[in-house]
């Protein structure tokens, strides 16, 4: 019972309270959030900033298609970011929030925590969420998820599900599997007689049948081991390189492959067993499938909805100049409409 006459609890509890009602009131402005012009404009410097940073992830310089993609790919976020604020999406997002109250304390030394919501209001009639990049990445997701979220009546139905199940057989099949013995003869250790002793090698194992243990000791040690149990295609691939498993799979069973190159050196195979790859039942694979058709349709929403908002903005792409460095380029004037659904 002392604890709830401490003085300490009291002014924790008005804390909370003034708390709430700054978030409450800054809930109440929202409303009054200054309303975003529909005009989007590209200028060259906007856009030798999507050059340089095209250069500096990728090497060299973009072309005039990858240029107009990224063009587009802006502008689409550009529009999901206004659209997110003009929805309310900025509100009752604590992140947000708190890094718009930080930035206000930094930038104002009379301003007071106490004064969440008229922080939260006055930084965003400053303008400060239009160039944070933490709060602009948020808000555009959060744009993406609601202007691609679906209805009850949206979502694939079981015989939906079904029918994608068995058009798409062959996708779910699980793959064919080997498992082998290899005796290997190393590039480093046999230089250029490599080839004349993988020849010479296979001879000896075709005219005088040794056990596979006794095989794998006439070569050199590998340090994956000499014996891969079930490894499809795709695994040897991986480990030993593309033309390695395709030979792989070509071979007969219980008999020695010619000689197989990978980027070791060359391998004499016995494939001891093939396992078929078999089809799942449908209940292994219904969630993979729903997960999938449903972000298909996610996405064909939000494309729509980007479609849609295109054609409302009036969009000035200056790149006339900029555009004319690029390789292979397609100019586009100072265009109002949905120029970036055009490139795409």
């Amino acid at each position: 019972m002392r604890l709830l006459h401490s003085p300490l609890i009291h002014f924790f509890v008005i804390g909370l309270f003034i708390f709430a009602l700054q978030v409450w009131r800054m809930t109440e402005r929202s409303s009054d959030l200054p309303v975003n012009t529909q005009s989007i404009t590209m200028d060259a410097a906007k856009i030798s900033e999507l050059r340089l940073s095209f250069q500096q992830q990728v090497g060299r310089d973009a072309n005039g298609r990858e240029l107009e993609r990224m063009i587009a790919t802006e502008v689409d976020e550009e529009i999901l970011f206004r659209e997110a604020i003009d929805n309310g999406l900025i509100k009752g997002d604590g992140g947000i929030h708190a890094r718009l109250v930080q930035k206000m304390l930094f930038l104002d030394d009379a301003a007071r925590f106490e004064d969440f919501g008229d922080l939260i209001t006055r930084a965003i009639s400053l303008g400060l969420h239009q160039d944070d990049i933490v709060v602009r990445r948020i808000l555009i997701q959060k744009m993406r998820r609601h202007a691609g979220r679906l209805d009850p009546e949206q979502r694939p139905s079981e015989d939906e599900i079904e029918q994608a199940y068995q058009r798409r057989s062959e996708e779910f099949r699980e793959p064919d599997r080997r498992t082998l013995v290899h005796v290997f003869l190393s590039a480093d250790r046999r230089g250029a007689e490599l080839g004349q002793d993988a020849t010479a090698l296979l001879e000896q194992l075709t005219t005088n049948p040794l056990s596979l243990q006794e095989a794998i000791a006439l070569g050199d040690p590998f340090p994956l081991g000499h014996r891969l149990e079930k490894r499809s295609e795709r695994d040897l691939q991986r480990s030993f390189g593309v033309s390695f498993g395709r030979d792989v799979f070509k071979s007969a069973l219980n008999r020695w492959s010619r000689p197989i190159p990978s980027a070791y050196g060359q391998h004499l195979v016995w494939n001891v067993n093939a396992f078929p790859g078999n089809l799942p039942p449908l209940h292994e694979v219904v969630g993979r499938i729903r997960s999938e058709m449903e972000q298909e349709r996610r996405d064909q929403r939000l494309e729509e909805f980007l479609t849609d908002q295109r054609s409302r903005y009036e969009i000035d792409i200056d790149i006339e100049a900029d555009l004319d460095r690029a390789p292979e380029s397609t100019h586009t004037q100072k265009t109002p409409g949905p120029t970036p659904a055009e490139n795409e």
